[in-house]
């Protein structure tokens, strides 16, 4: 069998490579190995096989030389082929090379055009728009592509940042001077406003901009507030060891807990099920609030801790103390911390951020943002460019965009994939860490010190073919926009 199954091998690839060629038959045994070996020279290889074949018959055929014979002509077959399958990846690779040199040179044309548009008719929407297409016309976009785009936004800024990225809402608090904490649900449809002056705690649609429901509060120390991710639910830490939860819909308490511990430090949810974590005798406990019970108990990584970030779904906690430079991330479902990792000097560090599905975390360093992937705790890259103590870091839902605020008055729009800053909002007051990212990405939402929240357009708002206009045909013809490119 093994036999056959060579010689049927040996048969199929010859066929590949030459016709059957049949001389004289040979009468001796002689005769047919010199057929044999000039076969082989000739890369005649079925005739090769044919003749081996009949060498079997011959009674004084020698076994050995047969075997050699047949080994060779193997080696010839497996060579031909390995030197064809070379040739055609090659001839592959060869093409992509080539496609791939064309489609950068399409891109750097139509980041060519972009500017020339800009500069010979200021029309900066159709400049941005050619710049975009740019960017779309290869994998990864080119660093000409991504310049040109962010040139164009960076002129819009500085000519009309009002006109272009303007505030296209804004309403306020009922009394702006005396708002204390301010927090945005995840989706950028609720926020949340807290008054210390007068302890009431109201929720606001920011589609509409209007108050639908005002919770009056009988200690006016709240120190931090969670929306759940379906927005239904609302968690306070009320201050004096007092946690409650309301029902957003129906503005109802749903449940009251007493902290008889103390060190209440976080408030968040997990599961859907509203938690607090507690930081005493170096051990942290994570109390699920339903039923009062310890749920997971994790060794602190030093002491003192001055802050704990929670993810959105609540899966991971992070801790940072400032005294000794340390950061300790711990994933709840496993009750583990994750394996350390060097996160370079932490010395000005000031924010952390976890992406909404757990895909990402960012860390704020002074005036940098370096972004890691959270599975493998690499390092991505480092985001640049603020001018200032970057405050908080906030991801988009779909976890393409980043966007962070400074300490005085700008807040930036990242894309992850492109490593860069495409649109910065210059705003007058200093921005407050209540800010969030539509889901369509048309728009932020940001409360400030004066007490107003402003609905800011984004460059996706002039770049959603279903939104706005798009290029025309005749356009995209006179600017070289290849068909298969998308808006």
């Amino acid at each position: 069998m093994k036999r056959l199954l060579y010689s049927l091998f040996i048969f199929s690839f010859s066929l590949l490579y030459t016709p059957s060629v049949f001389g004289q038959k040979c009468s001796d045994y002689e005769c047919v190995i010199r057929k044999v070996k000039k076969a082989i020279t000739d890369k005649n290889y079925r005739l090769a096989f044919e003749q081996l074949e009949s060498a079997e018959g011959y009674s004084n055929k020698n076994s050995n030389e047969i075997t050699d014979l047949r080994k060779k002509l193997f080696d010839a077959v497996e060579k031909e082929k390995n030197e064809a399958m070379f040739a055609n990846a090659n001839a592959i690779r060869q093409k992509e090379i080539a496609e791939k040199q064309s489609k950068e040179a399409i891109a750097g044309k139509l980041a060519s055009n972009a500017r020339a548009v800009l500069a010979t008719e200021k029309d900066f929407i159709t400049a941005l728009r050619v710049a975009n297409a740019a960017t779309k016309v290869t994998e990864t976009p080119t660093e000409e592509a991504i310049s040109s785009l962010n040139d164009i936004v960076s002129d819009m800024n500085l000519i009309g940042p009002q006109r272009f990225f303007n505030c296209v809402k804004r309403f306020g608090h009922v009394n702006a001077n005396s708002i204390n904490l301010a927090k945005m649900s995840q989706d950028g449809k609720l926020l949340i406003t807290i008054s210390q002056e007068d302890s009431i705690v109201r929720l606001w649609n920011t589609q509409t901009g209007k108050n639908y429901l005002a919770i009056k509060q009988d200690i006016p120390t709240i120190s931090e507030v969670v929306i759940s991710l379906d927005n239904s639910q609302l968690l306070v830490n009320v201050g004096s060891g007092i946690i409650k939860v309301w029902n957003t819909l129906t503005g109802n308490l749903s449940l009251k807990y007493k902290d008889t511990l103390g060190g209440v430090v976080k408030v968040f949810f997990y599961d859907n099920k509203p938690m607090i974590i507690q930081n005493r005798d170096s051990i942290i406990r994570v109390t699920d609030l339903t039923n009062g019970s310890v749920f997971k108990k994790l060794i602190a990584i030093s002491l003192p801790i001055q802050s704990f970030y929670t993810s959105s779904t609540g899966r991971y906690i992070a801790a940072y103390a400032e005294k000794d430079n340390k950061l300790g991330i711990w994933d709840l479902d496993t009750s583990s911390k994750m394996d350390e990792v060097n996160y370079g000097d932490l010395n000005g560090f000031t924010y952390l951020s976890f992406s909404p599905k757990d895909k990402y975390f960012a860390l704020g360093k002074y005036k940098t943002i370096q972004l890691y992937d959270l599975n493998s705790k690499k390092l991505i890259t480092n985001l640049s460019g603020h001018k200032s103590i970057v405050k908080s870091i906030i991801f988009s839902d779909d976890e393409k965009y980043l966007i962070s605020t400074e300490q005085y008055s700008n807040i930036k729009l990242w894309n992850i994939s492109w490593g860069q800053n495409i649109q910065t909002i210059n705003m007058s007051i200093s921005p407050q860490p209540a800010f969030a990212i539509s889901k369509d990405k048309r728009y932020i939402v940001n409360y400030g010190e004066d007490g107003i929240v402003k609905i800011w357009r984004t460059i996706d708002d002039y770049l959603d073919p279903e939104k706005s206009a798009t290029l025309n045909e005749e356009q995209r013809k006179g600017f070289g926009i290849p068909d298969w490119v998308k808006d």
